[in-house]
């Protein structure tokens, strides 16, 4: 959804020109006159004072005038070209004077708040459009049914980017009268169009409203309806049209009332060139030719939806297809030469349709449903209803070639938007404050789908180390936000589709299905679904319904619970000391980055009701829970044994901190055989020991400590969460002289596991085969020979005998090359990155080609990646992030968005994700004052734009926060690593 500012709509002022008279003026005295003169350097004007006062009069009466005009016209503007730039616009076939927008409006007037008045309600919607894929330009016409629910002289709609016919719009009565309309107009602050009727709308009545004629361009801007490009196998550059309407772009297709619980259905009908494919929501009803030989489709009329679920692709794709028993007919779409990559997601497709299909207790809707690989997509995937679009690495699956990561990441994202089927399309959130209950229930109804499909992937440890504990860096610090916002702005929405509102949305339903468990979830999900279908809802609701399905087991109000992690941002440290007999607990808001802002500012002051979980490693699948809910509480937990495990399975959203003999305890226990716990619980104590480090809370000792176990450690789950946060210790320490005794210790852990698990490809469970190539790609980095040998082997007969890499090492091995390589052998792989067709392979050559470790190179793949010849815009923020390999590609990295700031600015100011996440990967890891100071200064100079903003806060308080961990914690771990390279050889 990016939008490249390639053009600017210019501000064209017209200015009146007239001759002054020269003339000379009669000097003749009357009676009562007296001659006034006013000079001027080549001449002069004379006036009699008679002159002079009417000329004072007309003067007065001008301005009164020109005062009245402005007060009544700077209420409206005039219909512009309908775009987020103001600018004044003739409409074609309209006489109407052009205006200058006014950048504020009178709170008072119906268009001046951000939300359409709710005095219409639309119900049905007839769109036509016309794809013109060789002049990039689409033609459409709407009629809107609508029902006015108060009487109103104005019909308030959205528009954007679109030119408009007005002399071809009309509103006409139910029985097809004309109605008068005064006056049309555009408020480019809320991007309303406004019709200004002549004669009040009656309440209760219904009204159509017909735009005959308008058109829009089909940009390269992944946003709206869009054009993308590719080469087919002979090297023939072909364009589609493909739409991405969510959150607020359905506007920029056709005028509607873009809201979410402005639902209504619709009517299509796209007319495209006769060697093209047409798809829209519902299946094609009829298709006819028309003239010079294009086809007009028409679809089946769509179930009651959201604006924003509407899609349309025109393209030349191929596609396989599947009938399941309840009559859903499933079709898999891609490029003609990516076909043999499209059969695992029909597969699996048909399988979480019917998973979710019976865990809500409700069939599908629609009678077909298309998942489309497209080449150009801003986000990873988009849930329209009947049409689900998607990125090619999010669809595409090569049994032969891709990694298995491939396989779990396609099959995650499949479930995903199948999920919205139901908790999204069905039934949908009222507002976008609400948008974490669309993306966060889907987020999590997807680790159903996959542990359905799937048991032994163990997909919900994964859950934990690949979403929860990435999330609570962010939320961790005083920038974040509360999953629920309000939003006041158009801008906003768009601000919000963002990992709080995804993963940590997620992770709080992860402890709400922790504590109802999972019966009376489901039930509860059941009972929502099925109650607000085809409908709206706010969070209070879906709270309701959890309270009235659990009231019979529990005395347990859901709202008062969640209130507390959905309305306020972060989340809590928990702190278990024992005190004879009893535990205290004592809560707190966890922070990277201190925060001034006081507490009375929230209205439940930082204090969250927990659902805290407790046990003991002898009945580790046990767990029991208290409730806390203030600052402080002690509890009897009645514990016999001497080690305590809260928070089990890291269910909770919170950290925990033992006390300094429990933490003893626990590093005992790990060391002597830490199997007693199941991997999450490991994987909890090695994350929150580090974080709690991290946020000076403990002594990083501790968490070193623990690590030391790692030696004996088979489990994937552990492992990744020690890499992870380990991982930012290296990246701090990077310039520090305690650098290389940190990779001694890594090389010694690493070297240890390697050297017992080998180096096997293709075999095991996920997580076996997950471990083994994280182990593998850590000993390559840390320079383990037998690895590197195994590395260089592999990619030498690649390269001149045209042996296969394994596909779940081909990353690996590429990176090695790379990384001991010269410009021919980035060269090489630059350029089979450019024609593979298999989109995982793609992925893994672009991640390679930056662990070069010649800074040309570098800078070079950089300038490429902001060229649309050579990288696809969509594709910009993974190279940028690819570059947090190394220290030398992180400073590089760091240097261009310094030097080109303004331009990368400008350039993707309108994208959803592309700047955001080019700011966050290249800022999170910068560590010195010098640097802070550039960024805050460019910043201010350039303030970042859209969603990017938020991602600037962020990064400077991680770069405050990472600037506070060097003073802090650099000494303690540089003398524990010595003390640790001292004692090695003794290991």
């Amino acid at each position: 959804m990016s939008s490249s500012k390639d053009k600017e709509n210019s501000v064209e002022n017209s200015l009146i020109n007239g001759k002054n008279s020269t003339a000379p003026v009669s000097s003749q005295k009357h009676a009562g006159d007296t001659a006034v003169a006013i000079r001027r350097p080549t001449g002069g004007i004379y006036i009699t004072r008679v002159q002079c006062i009417v000329l004072a009069a007309v003067i007065v009466a001008v301005v009164v005038l020109v005062g009245v005009l402005v007060g009544l016209l700077g209420q409206r503007h005039c219909l512009a070209t309908l775009s987020n730039t103001v600018s004044s616009y003739k409409e074609p076939n309209t006489d109407k004077p052009t205006l200058t927008p006014k950048p504020t409006l009178d709170p008072k007037l119906p268009w001046a708040n951000i939300r359409l008045p709710q005095k219409l309600s639309p119900s049905f919607y007839r769109l036509k459009l016309r794809t013109d894929l060789d002049t990039f330009v689409f033609h459409g016409s709407v009629k809107i049914k609508m029902k006015v629910l108060q009487e109103t002289s104005y019909i308030i709609l959205h528009s954007v980017g679109l030119k408009i016919t007005t002399s071809k719009v009309s509103v006409r009565s139910s029985d097809d009268e004309v109605l008068p309309i005064m006056d049309q107009f555009y408020v480019p602050e809320n991007q309303f169009h406004v019709l200004q009727m002549k004669k009040k709308l009656i309440k209760q009545r219904t009204y159509f409203v017909y735009f005959e004629e308008f058109l829009g361009e089909l940009k390269d801007d992944l946003r709206g309806l869009y054009r993308s490009s590719y080469k087919t196998p002979s090297g023939e550059t072909k364009f589609i049209a493909v739409s991405q309407l969510q959150a607020v772009d359905a506007r920029r297709v056709f005028p509607c009332f873009d809201e979410p619980d402005l639902k209504a259905n619709f009517s299509v009908t796209i007319e495209h060139a006769p060697d093209l494919t047409a798809l829209s929501n519902m299946p094609v009803k009829s298709s006819t030719k028309v003239s010079g030989g294009w086809i007009r489709d028409e679809y089946d009329t769509t179930p009651i939806m959201s604006t924003y679920l509407l899609a349309f692709v025109v393209a030349d794709l191929s596609h396989r297809e599947s009938t399941m028993p309840s009559g859903l007919k499933v079709r898999v779409w891609g490029l003609a030469d990516t076909f043999d990559q499209t059969a695992f997601a029909l597969e699996f497709a048909i399988r979480t349709y019917q998973f979710f299909t019976d865990f809500f207790g409700l069939p599908e809707v629609v009678p077909k449903t298309d998942h489309v690989a497209v080449p150009d997509f801003s986000a990873g995937a988009m849930e329209n209803w009947g049409l689900v679009l998607y990125r090619q690495t999010s669809l595409l699956y090569d049994p032969q070639a891709s990694p298995l990561s491939t396989k779990y990441w396609v099959a995650l994202v499949m479930a995903h938007e199948i999920a919205h089927t139901w908790f999204g399309n069905m039934a949908t959130m009222r507002w976008w404050d609400d948008l974490w209950l669309n993306e966060g229930f889907a987020s999590t109804l997807m680790y159903f789908a996959l542990e359905n499909s799937y048991p032994d992937w163990k997909v919900f440890d994964l859950q934990i180390i690949d979403d929860i504990f990435p999330v609570m860096i962010r939320d961790a610090l005083p920038t974040s936000h509360p999953v629920s916002t309000p939003i006041n702005d158009p801008h906003d929405i768009e601000r919000y589709f963002d990992r709080i509102s995804y993963d940590k949305g997620m992770a709080v339903l992860r402890m709400l299905k922790g504590f109802l468990g999972k019966y009376h979830f489901q039930q509860g999900l059941q009972e929502y679904v099925s109650q607000y279908k085809f409908d709206n809802a706010e969070m209070s609701e879906i709270w309701q319904v959890f309270s009235k399905t659990v009231q019979n087991n529990y005395s347990l109000h859901v709202g008062n619970v969640m209130d507390t992690w959905t309305r306020q941002m972060g989340f809590p440290v928990v702190t278990v000391t024992k005190q004879g007999k009893l535990h205290k607990l004592t809560q707190r808001r966890f922070l990277l980055v201190e925060d001034q802002t006081s507490t009375t500012d929230n209205p439940y002051g930082y204090i969250w009701h927990i659902p805290f979980t407790y046990t003991s490693p002898e009945q580790i699948h046990q767990a029991k829970v208290v409730w806390f809910k203030n600052s402080s509480a002690s509890y009897d937990l009645h514990m016999t044994s001497d080690i305590l495990v809260c928070n089990v399975n890291y269910t909770g959203f919170y950290l925990v901190n033992y006390d300094r003999e429990m933490w003893r305890r626990i590093t005992e226990q790990l060391h002597t055989d830490h199997t007693v716990f199941s991997p999450s619980n490991r994987a909890g104590f090695i994350h929150d020991a580090f974080m709690l480090a991290r946020g000076g809370l403990l002594d990083y000792t501790v968490p070193l400590n623990i690590s030391m176990y790692l030696r004996y450690e088979r489990g994937y789950v552990p492992w990744n969460a020690f890499l992870r946060e380990i991982k930012y210790v290296e990246y701090m320490l990077s310039n520090s002289d305690a650098y290389g005794k940190v990779e001694a210790f890594l090389h010694d852990l690493v070297k240890h596991v390697f050297q017992q698990i080998g180096i096997v490809a293709g075999s095991g469970t996920l997580r076996e085969r997950y471990l083994r190539r994280m182990i593998l790609g850590q000993a390559c980095r840390l320079r383990v020979q037998i690895a590197v040998d195994y590395a260089q082997g592999m990619y030498r007969n690649f390269k001149e005998n045209g042996v296969k890499i394994p596909a779940d090492h081909a990353l690996i091995v590429y990176s090695n090359a790379v990384y001991e390589g010269d410009q021919e052998v980035w060269d090489f792989l630059w350029n089979r990155s450019r024609h593979t067709k298999v989109v995982s392979e793609k992925k893994d050559l672009m991640n390679a080609l930056a662990y070069s470790q010649k800074s040309w190179l570098l800078w070079r793949y950089l300038h490429w990646a902001t060229d649309k010849t050579k990288v696809r815009t969509q594709d910009v923020k993974d190279v940028f992030g690819f570059f947090r390999h190394t220290t030398q590609s992180r400073s590089i990295v760091l240097q261009y968005l310094m030097r080109h700031w303004k331009q990368l600015n400008d350039r993707y100011r309108e994208d959803l994700f592309l700047l955001r996440d080019i700011i966050f990967e290249t800022t999170r890891l910068v560590n010195d004052e010098y640097s802070l100071l550039e960024l805050e200064e460019l910043y201010e100079r350039n303030p970042p734009a859209g969603l990017a903003s938020n991602a600037a806060k962020n990064g400077i308080a991680l770069i405050r926060s990472n600037i506070k961990w060097m003073k802090m914690n650099e000494r303690v771990i540089a003398d524990w690593m010595e003390t640790y390279v001292g004692t090695r050889d003794d290991m």
